[in-house]
């Protein structure tokens, strides 16, 4: 059983820098944690770390959150992640952003509207399983097909 591992904000930027991201200039105000965001392919996606690091202290108490990271394209979800915070954070958060470029290089290699280049995600509907454009709320590219 892996055990809690308390990060400190030092080892966490080394970390992040050394993997391409950057530090976000503002803390996220609900939980004053620590962002840290990267792009691929020309900005169309973004991955964004929630550190549950509080500037200046450190990570949290054991329990109270994990690190958690998000893959967006045009401000909306893609893939979602957690990485508890344990002996070896520094691995698995590094697996989990490997993750993240595969997701992200699915969608921009097989998955991609024909209408306006922004991924396509399946979806469920009444009448089964298709597929649709992410932009369907953000820029109103209405593309669906038949899975």
């Amino acid at each position: 059983m892996s055990r809690y591992s308390r990060i400190t904000e030092s080892d966490f930027n080394d970390f992040m820098f050394k993997a391409g991201f950057v530090k976000s200039s503002a803390p996220r105000s609900a939980n004053s944690e620590l962002i840290y965001t990267t792009t691929w392919h020309g900005g169309k996606y973004l991955l964004i770390v929630f550190s549950s690091i509080v500037p200046g202290e450190g990570s949290r108490d054991v329990g109270t959150d994990a690190i958690r990271l998000v893959l967006k394209s045009n401000s909306l979800p893609l893939w979602k992640a957690r990485v508890f915070r344990v002996e070896g954070w520094r691995k698995n958060l590094g697996d989990r952003i490997d993750d993240a470029k595969r997701v992200g290089m699915f969608y921009a290699d097989k998955w991609q509207c024909p209408m306006c280049r922004s991924p396509l995600v399946k979806r469920k509907g009444k009448n089964g399983i298709f597929v649709g454009c992410v932009s369907y709320t953000t820029s109103g590219c209405r593309y669906t097909a038949n899975v």
